[in-house]
């Protein structure tokens, strides 16, 4: 009890609970320790029990994440009024465990997601949200930053991995390519908007210094999804920023008008010129083949799948779970072992169907409606929500993240779109 009621250890534990649950899922901290020797908790069970040391891990700072939520009980109900939409898509996600195939697995994941929204819930009642955020943001993507750059040079047998046709990519401590990809992508905006927004004041020693080593690391991930994403959204904070002499409170407005504008631009552009393909030159100037390295192969089986029950879906976390998960047969047709349909819209369709689809992108965009409306009382703070909202959605085009239980972009997802309580 002296523990506990010492202030030191609530404002230590409130600053540093959401920075360790990053570096535990976001990062993959077991695995890494793992690769190290250092093995703590013997490997990992089955696709049904997971790890035990995990789990403890998880559940003790889930319940340390409660306790320190609970303690700001004066904020909470204003807090949760704010957040409603986002409270109704967790309600919708618990009430998928009751149709699921695999119900406690569903319910391990469920309340790993729970984890990750209690963390997010911690950041937004903050006195300071907008410095609690990138305060989080910046010290765990400088150890993302640091210890891949160090694993990449001087550890290739953890910092590269291999790919399953046999080459090799820069993975760094995200134990794989695009996991690189996305976090020096969120590096690279969380350094380039205080620039962009102010670039005299901007242009200090951190943000240059992380700036240049985020885009460093951004080419060594080879990552063409992270790359693309990284260029529209820089582009879509330029056009806000640029309109926002004009009038801050349209500024947002404005902005995604210009990018709907070239985007039906594009389609117009593709239906005239039936003989040339710009989205194929495109993707194959990335690298790239016209299905995406094998994405559109999966896409069509993963769909085939999910249209059995495209309403409600198979319940949240049931579908990719090892050789037991309604992925089954996709397991067995693809030499590649898939986790995922590598699109978050197609993964939330089959386990949550379209209901759930249409829940998570109530809360994008509700997100983004409240960030554009707080563009004038705190720019920087409302230009990193909408880089992170709008990566997080492009992202998820070639990649999937969309509640699944502590992907790191998932959580840039709930930070972005936890809205603060508003002030009395």
């Amino acid at each position: 009890m002296i523990i506990f009621s010492s202030e030191r250890f609530h404002r230590a534990a409130y600053r540093w609970l959401p920075f360790c649950w990053m570096i535990l899922a976001g990062t993959q901290g077991l695995g890494m320790l793992r690769l190290l020797g250092i093995n703590i908790g013997g490997e990992s069970g089955s696709a049904t029990a997971g790890s035990p040391v995990e789990r403890i891990l998880f559940m003790s700072m889930l319940a340390l994440g409660l306790y320190l939520l609970a303690r700001r009980s004066e904020l909470l109900g204003r807090t949760f009024k704010a957040n409603a939409p986002l409270l109704i898509l967790f309600c919708y996600i618990a009430l998928s465990i009751s149709w699921s195939d695999l119900p406690q697995v569903s319910l391990k994941r469920y309340i790993k997601m729970v984890g990750a929204l209690t963390m997010a819930l911690l950041i937004a009642t903050e006195n300071n949200p907008a410095e609690a955020l990138r305060s989080l943001l910046a010290r765990y993507l400088w150890v993302v930053l640091i210890g891949s750059l160090f694993t990449i040079l001087f550890v290739p047998s953890i910092g590269r991995a291999v790919n399953y046709d046999g080459s090799i990519s820069n993975a760094g401590i995200c134990f794989g390519k695009n996991g690189l990809g996305q976090c020096a992508l969120a590096a690279t905006l969380l350094a380039a908007i205080p620039i962009i927004s102010d670039l005299r004041r901007g242009m200090v020693f951190e943000n240059t210094t992380m700036l240049f080593m985020a885009v460093i690391i951004l080419m060594l991930s080879r990552s063409s999804t992270s790359l693309v994403v990284c260029v529209v959204v820089l582009t879509i904070l330029v056009l806000i920023r640029a309109f926002a002499t004009i009038n801050v409170v349209h500024a947002g407005g404005i902005a995604l008008f210009t990018i709907i504008l070239l985007v039906a631009t594009f389609a117009l552009a593709e239906s005239l010129t039936p003989n040339f393909s710009i989205a194929d030159y495109v993707i194959e100037s990335l690298g790239k083949d016209s299905t995406l390295t094998g994405r559109t192969e999966l896409w069509a089986d993963v769909w085939k799948l999910s249209s059995e029950r495209p309403v409600l879906g198979h319940g949240t976390g049931s579908f990719w779970v090892g050789d037991v998960g309604v992925s089954k047969p996709i397991m067995e047709t693809y030499y590649w072992p898939p986790n995922q349909a590598h699109n978050g819209y197609l993964d939330v369709i089959g386990e949550l169907g379209f209901a759930g689809l249409a829940l998570v992108m109530c809360v994008a965009v509700y997100g983004l409606y409240t960030v554009f409306r707080t563009l004038p009382d705190n720019f920087q703070y409302a230009m990193l929500r909408i880089a992170l909202i709008f990566s997080v959605l492009l992202l998820n085009i070639t990649e999937s993240s969309f509640a699944r239980i502590t992907h790191r972009v998932w959580l840039f997802m709930l930070l972005a779109t936890t809205i603060p309580p508003p002030q009395k």
